[in-house]
């Protein structure tokens, strides 16, 4: 009885060292493989080009945003006087389908209650506590604006400020097919990079082979005006204000990637 079990305990031990083995074995070769492969790739020859692609457009799409304050000591009469603001400067936008609806939205609505410190029911100068007073309750609404007819712009702005708006920011000029642009212009700064690298393979007199990395370096909307944006202020006299002049200029959209091709 105790030879029996003694062999198939040594049947045992073996078979776990044989299983162990194996294991190591195959972790061995793959170890190794991996080394030769980081190794492999670590002396790989690459010729390394960059491509780039640039265009010109004119931007048909303007936005702009603007800010109605008010204030008043009752929190509804604030808001109240508020809306009637935005509501009419948001009304002649919409007249004649200056600007479509869903181009016209609430980028921020802000509520909150304005105190002052005041000194009050003080018997001296010396011994006076200044306490914390409701002055009333101010409201500041934004509404951000997309002009897809850019000759209009000037009109509305113009507008805003007549009906009440206390503060115009942000005129940007964009176009609406961007995207589109940028697609084309980073396969233009694919192919201008293949030429390169083929240029490059023909001098050194090597075979280019399979491309080892690709990426794209970002792309750019850089704004060219040729003049300066005039926003507010012109007046025709002290009560007249005139629709501001909105040069549109140009937009120059870039792409540039860099790629790297084996040598075969």
């Amino acid at each position: 009885m105790d030879t029996l079990f003694s062999f198939k305990y040594m049947r045992l031990i073996a078979a776990t060292l044989g299983v162990s083995l194996i294991l190591f074995l195959f972790a061995s070769i793959g170890l190794l493989s991996s080394i030769i492969d980081r190794g492999e790739n670590d002396n790989v020859s690459t010729i390394d080009v960059e491509g780039y692609a640039e265009k010109m457009l004119t931007p048909d799409i303007a936005s702009f945003s603007f800010s109605v304050t008010t204030e008043s000591k009752d929190m509804s009469t604030a808001q109240n006087e508020s809306a009637k603001k935005v509501n009419s400067i948001i009304s002649f936008f919409k007249q004649e389908g200056k600007v479509a609806e869903n181009d016209i939205k609430t980028s921020n609505y802000n509520l909150y209650p304005r105190y002052e410190y005041r000194r009050l029911d003080c018997k001296d100068e010396i011994y006076c506590d200044n306490t914390r007073v409701l002055m009333g309750y101010v409201v500041t609404q934004t509404i951000t604006v997309k002009v897809r007819d850019i000759d209009k712009a000037g009109e509305l702005l113009a507008a805003a400020g007549e009906r009440g708006a206390t503060n115009i920011s942000g005129l940007s000029f964009t176009t609406d097919d961007n995207e589109k642009v940028k697609e084309e212009l980073i396969l233009q700064a694919t192919a201008d990079a293949r030429r390169k690298a083929q240029n490059l393979a023909k001098e050194l007199g090597v075979k280019l082979g399979k491309i080892v990395s690709f990426h794209t370096n970002g792309d750019n909307i850089i704004p060219f005006r040729r003049e300066n944006v005039a926003v507010m202020g012109l007046q025709k006299s002290a009560d007249i204000a005139v629709s501001p002049e909105v040069p549109v200029g140009e937009n120059k959209i870039t792409a540039q990637v860099t790629i790297s091709y084996k040598i075969d």
